[in-house]
């Protein structure tokens, strides 16, 4: 049998058995995480399109040996279009081969993206793009980890999300940092579902999300920007509207700590000259400013709410 032939029923039982079942699997994807996020994501992978743009040069391969068979076959072999031939042979051979191997990648794929653990794993070593794909593909895990109470895939997410917020802080520089909208609804979601349960690996991303410390730290000095005091409001009023005591009082902790360390009065600096002048005026000015703000907020939060209800002022 030449060799060509075999390749054909390669190609063949790809496209005809192999694929449409992957393609099935594939789908079902957004079903594990309820969420099509991680489908699109699959979708934007190299294996995946590698595997597409292959099987398409192997079935246009495919055709252009028909119209051989069909148009050319019983030539003389000492005709010209027989070199022709030859080189489509040796090609088809040659595409099957890598198809095969591709395809053997992609499957592998997507049994990786089908075991949360490793999915994140691949998903943390990559660099996000303008649309947050890889975000909202990390978020929607998180929520299968609550659902399914997946203590090691809940540490792992806990750790990386935590990162996630400190780069944004540490990207902001000297400017007020101002998240990207994902990351604000990001937060209330994980108060929202971590309040349904006591689980307390699940509560324990809870207490991350509810207390602040994603989005305003708990020992680092960082300018916060209105957006952020915002979210803060509307986070503390869903933790009292799911009587969430526990939520509320991790958030008045932290923000104590916060006021405390990341807003610390500076010291006076006085010039070795004039031992009147304050050199630092500016920045004691600053951060007495800060911490009026970070102050006048949190009057306002107790003013405005109590441990059983909510009170929109």
């Amino acid at each position: 049998m030449p060799i060509s032939d075999t390749s054909i029923y390669f190609i063949i039982a790809i496209l005809g058995l192999a694929y449409p079942i992957s393609l099935t699997v594939i789908t079902r994807l957004d079903e594990k995480y309820k969420s099509v996020i991680v489908m699109q994501l699959f979708r934007r992978s190299w294996e995946f399109r590698a595997f597409q743009i292959l099987l398409m040069i192997a079935i246009g391969l495919v055709a252009v040996q028909m119209v051989w068979i069909v148009n050319w076959k019983l030539l003389p072999k000492d005709h010209p279009k027989f070199r022709y031939h030859d080189w489509a042979e040796i090609l088809v051979s040659i595409v099957t081969g890598i198809l095969l191997v591709v395809f053997f990648i992609f499957s592998r794929r997507i049994f990786r993206f089908y075991i949360p653990l490793s999915l994140v794993g691949r998903l943390r070593r990559q660099t996000d793009n303008e649309d947050f794909l890889i975000f909202r593909a990390l978020m929607a895990i998180l929520f299968f980890a609550f659902e399914n109470k997946d203590e090691d895939l809940l540490v792992t997410l806990r750790g990386h999300f935590g990162q996630l917020f400190t780069d944004q802080r540490t990207k902001a520089g000297d400017q007020p940092v101002k998240y990207p909208s994902f990351y604000y609804e990001m937060v209330y979601d994980t108060i929202y579902w971590t309040s349904k349960t006591d689980y307390w690996k699940v509560r324990n991303v809870g207490f991350a999300a509810a207390s602040g410390r994603w989005l305003i730290g708990s020992r680092e000095h960082y300018l916060i920007d209105e957006l952020t005091y915002s979210w803060l409001w509307i986070n503390l009023k869903l933790m009292l509207s799911n009587n969430r005591e526990d939520f509320v009082e991790e958030f008045w902790q932290n923000s104590h700590q916060y006021i405390t360390t990341a807003l610390e009065p500076i010291p006076w600096r006085r010039d070795e000259q004039d031992f009147a002048v304050i050199i630092n005026q500016s920045d004691i000015d600053q951060r007495e400013q800060e911490r009026d703000q970070f102050l006048s907020f949190i009057q306002h939060l107790a003013q405005c709410s109590c441990m059983k209800s909510v009170i929109i002022c």
